[in-house]
């Protein structure tokens, strides 16, 4: 699934580079190797403190401008990856965090956020509670009022679709998106995958019933739990 969303991602143009921030955890060894595979930067960092990983992963490779995305979306769509970082990049003196979820109008799993380092270095320091620490940038959400923000939003409001993946049902429902549209070589994009739901409806039914960010409101045992259970189906 990572290398799916790796092989959408190089169809990008505006990505300088793409690192992989996994975690130590002995079962992330995989991951690294795979990323020697794919000559993909890997960079391992504290399990439950994603922030300080996000940090030390871009003091370490250098990095002034933050593309966040998060590995659980292998529908991502290039496009939109583009176009976000297209409003930070043409509004740097005026933003200083820019995304599509403030609020979000795409399906969930096509979230993208951009911000300066200097701006991760803030956050790293104010933030305190352990899901700031966790989700990044969820300090951002808490305390709009000191941060500038931009927003990319869809014409229509498509935030309840669900095209993420935490559960075993999402896992499926992907697998089927992927064995309609997939074809080597080839990148389908959002447009592509909502005009498959209108001629097969069924399919929205496979993952139906979680709610949008549902993994924020989940303890790491729930998480540890899904994905074992995510894992042992699939299997």
């Amino acid at each position: 699934m990572l290398e799916l969303m790796l092989e959408r991602l190089g169809y990008c143009k505006k990505l300088d580079k793409i690192i992989i921030a996994t975690t130590t955890a002995p079962e992330d060894d995989r991951i690294e190797s795979m990323c020697d595979i794919w000559g993909v930067d890997c960079y391992r960092g504290s399990i439950d403190d994603v922030l300080s990983r996000y940090l030390n992963t871009a003091l370490k490779f250098d990095v002034d401008v933050i593309v966040r995305l998060t590995s659980d979306c292998p529908l991502i769509d290039p496009q939109l990856v583009d176009e976000v970082i297209g409003l930070y990049m043409n509004n740097r003196d005026k933003y200083d965090y820019c995304s599509n979820i403030n609020p979000p109008t795409y399906p969930d799993g096509l979230d993208v956020e951009v911000l300066p380092l200097e701006v991760l270095k803030k956050i790293d320091e104010l933030a305190s509670e352990q899901g700031d620490r966790e989700h990044v940038t969820t300090y951002i959400d808490k305390h709009e009022r000191d941060f500038r923000i931009g927003n990319v939003s869809d014409g229509i409001n498509r935030s309840k679709f669900r095209w993420t993946v935490d559960a075993y049902d999402d896992l499926e429902f992907v697998i089927q998106v992927y064995k309609a549209l997939y074809k080597p070589g080839e990148c389908f994009g959002r447009e592509e995958i909502f005009e498959l739901l209108r001629n097969q409806p069924e399919l929205m039914a496979i993952n139906a019933g979680h709610t949008r960010n549902e993994g924020h409101k989940m303890t790491d045992e729930e998480k540890k739990n899904s994905a074992r259970q995510t894992e042992k189906e699939y299997n």
